[in-house]
């Protein structure tokens, strides 16, 4: 990245910096409190990863706090929780990881307008270009809260923390990738676009695509052979970065729960009229909602902005046949007609690769990324204009025009912030009076194995709070393996769990909840026995129910399932038959319902007799148990099934079988046994994630090396009028 020659863009970059700094400060200076968004899930991820990182493969463990447990970093991209993880335990002193995530998610936030700049003067863009789109970064807003803005990753907001450093690597990827096609260094290249994937896998998407974009672009004379090899090698970086996540991915995509409870529009898209009329309305740049007004006529302001940008850059692509600014006006196009989705365009969608899968609604992020930059691009055509018609006033004439269009923006984003701030001020002073909360955190921590119900969403749970923040939430961020609100859902348990009642005691044995947390007045059965109170906590126990129970698993009749195979049924079929047992289901005569037909039922002699007579569980995806049985009987796991799964009876390896609401089971002889469940991540992904490492490391030696080798004296100046910068790929665009 090279130094402007004038100190402005540097400055204005730097103000933009310091605004983020200081305004978001107080996310961790009060110390990261819980929230009750989506960061919940991510704080959790974290604080797991570093505190049982030495237990397990950092990036394929069993995640035993949702929804039955799931191997969620197998599943989901992690680098942002990985990076966490891995600073806190490097630390030379205790810090909790939940605060270090916060600080990181602080810097990369902050920062942000830095990313944009080192992606822009990668593109061959002025300097004052890429200061103005970062500059314009921090006032940039979206309703509903998806999308590139600060609402997106606060308290008050979504608090979609992989998505703010998939944000933050796609514009460092657009910029080193726009270089890659055109002859420039192709190893960063794919190895920010692989950073981007594992931040969060749309933004890995977006960046390839735009990046293939670009190089069906001509520029600078860089011939189209060329500009595809480069393509192909950034291609073959990323894969082989990410491959380690890829493979086992897509080797067991089919145990990822796609649920029917999530909305149709997010993978179809929202439509072309109701895509326009955001536009229109400003929810793709200026609109915050939720209680932050704005004066009339003020909501529009990015948003027409960025409308004269695009114009500015298809005339001015054509008129100086500049490929860069025709492509982010087409990189804006392509996402913004795949934000409206398939809804608008049928079919032609499917041709995408991966079309099946994609969550189109995020694509709105797309559109917000490519519009920044093309603004940025547009004022610097404005102030190169300025300055050759008035001279030094005409550059302080057009940061004038831009202070005064950021009034209004700016003042949204700062009354959005103090009420953030408020909020999480609010929340800490609460946590820092909650001694009692403390007390009932450590006492869960040393009372038996089970499960931790503290209400539901829809019941008593939503109005049992510190503060605002839901019990239930505040218990998963802590790392207690819960059943309570999902904040994701991937494991096939969340269909039904988020939709038992929760009133009889079968609800909770099937779950394996021991544990209940309720206000002190909230009315409890007569089996559940109350054993501590503190303060606002009452904690009762459910005697016996544990994640292990004995039962008799039936086949799946062939009649209930169409395809015969639950991997490739609709869900809505599965949930159907699975919600039918689930009503008909009788704790005494413990009949389950196997989700496959292969099976071979036991004879039905009355309730199955066994005895537990020792249980031990383990965090890093261990379960354990002696067990004696006087007939054939089946030992129910109720933990989320996955292939990754391995049991075990006296040493030897018995097959598992899947089972209504996907939790698992093993048939015992008559007899004493020694039971092992364990979650074993493929042994080869180990090997593949070598390669980012390796990569990584090579290209840092290969920098370093090259910056340490003396520089070879320079050729005298051209004369005046012979040199011809324009014809060059590294060559910047004004001053």
């Amino acid at each position: 990245m090279k130094r402007p020659d004038h100190p402005g863009p540097w400055l204005l970059i730097g103000a933009a910096c310091l605004f983020g700094l200081v305004m978001l400060f107080h996310e961790v200076g009060a110390g990261s409190p819980p929230s009750k968004n989506d960061q919940v899930l991510h704080d959790a991820m974290t604080s797991y990863a570093a505190r049982h990182g030495g237990e397990h493969y950092v990036v394929n463990h069993w995640y035993p706090s949702i929804a039955g447990g799931f191997p969620v970093f197998a599943h989901y991209p992690h680098l942002s929780h990985v990076v966490g993880a891995a600073v806190t335990r490097l630390l030379p002193i205790h810090a909790e990881p939940h605060q270090v995530y916060g600080i990181l998610n602080w810097l990369v936030l902050s920062l942000m307008p830095l990313g944009i700049y080192a992606g822009m003067r990668r593109m061959d863009f002025a300097p004052w270009a890429a200061a103005f789109a970062g500059a314009i970064y921090p006032f940039v807003m979206a309703n509903p809260y998806l999308g590139i803005g600060w609402e997106a990753f606060l308290d008050t907001g979504s608090g979609l923390m992989p998505q703010l450093w998939g944000v933050f690597f796609l514009f460092a990827a657009l910029g080193w990738g726009w270089r890659a096609v055109h002859g420039g260094p192709r190893v960063i290249a794919g190895l920010l676009v692989a950073a981007a994937a594992m931040s969060h896998s749309v933004f890995g998407y977006m960046a390839a695509a735009s990046i293939a974009l670009a190089a069906l672009i001509p520029y600078k004379q860089v011939i189209t052979a060329r500009r595809f090899f480069g393509l192909g090698i950034v291609g073959l970086i990323t894969l082989l970065v990410s491959i380690y996540f890829i493979g086992p991915f897509y080797q067991h995509i089919d145990q990822v729960l796609k649920s029917q409870w999530e909305a149709t529009w997010k993978y179809d898209g929202i439509g072309l009229m109701p895509a326009l009329q955001k536009l229109w309305n400003g929810d793709l740049f200026d609109t915050i909602g939720r209680g932050i007004q704005s004066l009339p006529g003020t909501n529009r302001i990015l948003t027409i902005a960025v409308g004269v940008s695009a114009l500015v850059g298809l005339v001015q692509g054509i008129r100086l046949r500049d490929g860069r600014r025709l492509w982010l006006l087409a990189g804006m196009l392509l996402w913004f007609a795949l934000y409206a989705g398939r809804t608008a365009w049928g079919g032609l969608v499917d041709i995408l690769p991966f079309a099946w899968g994609l969550p189109m609604h995020r694509f709105g992020c797309g559109v917000q990324i490519f519009g920044l930059l093309l603004a940025g691009v547009a004022l610097e055509d404005l102030r190169k204009l300025a300055v050759e018609r008035l001279g030094a006033k005409g550059g302080v004439a057009v940061g004038v025009l831009l202070a005064a269009l950021m009034v209004f923006p700016a003042a949204k984003r700062v009354a959005f912030v103090q009420q953030n701030k408020q909020v999480v001020q609010q929340r800490k002073q609460a946590l820092d009076q909650a001694d009692d909360y403390r007390a009932l955190g450590s006492t869960l921590w040393r009372a038996a194995e089970g499960r931790v119900y503290a209400g539901m969403y829809y019941n008593w749970g939503k109005d049992f709070t510190v503060a605002d923040l839901p019990v239930y939430a505040m218990l998963q961020r802590d790392g207690f393996d819960m059943i309570g609100y999902p904040f994701i859902g991937m494991s096939y348990p969340t269909e039904w769990m988020v939709r038992q009642p929760y009133a009889e005691r079968q609800d909770f044995e099937m779950w394996g909840i021991r544990w209940i947390v309720a206000p002190p007045g909230q009315p409890m059965p007569p089996w559940a026995v109350p054993r501590a109170r503190m303060g606002r906590f009452a904690l009762y126990e459910i005697p016996g129910s544990t994640y292990f129970g004995f039962g008799r698993v039936y086949p799946l009749p062939s009649k209930m399932l169409s395809t015969g195979d639950v991997a490739t049924a609709e869900m809505t079929e599965v949930y159907d038959i699975g919600q039918q047992w689930l009503m008909e289901f009788d704790p005494e005569s413990a009949r389950y319902l196997a989700m496959t037909e292969s099976i071979e039922p036991l004879p039905d002699t009355g309730p199955p007799q066994g005895e537990l007579l020792e249980m031990q569980t383990h965090r890093s995806g261990i379960f354990s148990c002696r067990a004696r049985v006087g007939e054939p009987t089946d030992l129910i796991l109720r933990v989320t099934y996955h292939p990754r799964w391995k049991a075990f009876v006296n040493a030897e390896q018995a097959e598992i079988t899947r089972i209504f609401p996907g939790f698992m089971s093993i048939r015992l002889p008559p007899g004493e046994h020694v039971v092992d469940f364990r979650y074993q991540g493929p042994s080869y992904q180990k090997w593949l994630f070598t390669l980012p490492l390796a990569l990584f490391a090579w290209t840092a030696a290969l920098n370093v090396g090259r910056k340490a080798q003396p520089k070879a004296p320079g050729r005298p100046p051209a004369p005046e009028g012979d040199s011809r910068p324009e014809d060059r790929v590294d060559a910047p665009e004004g001053s």
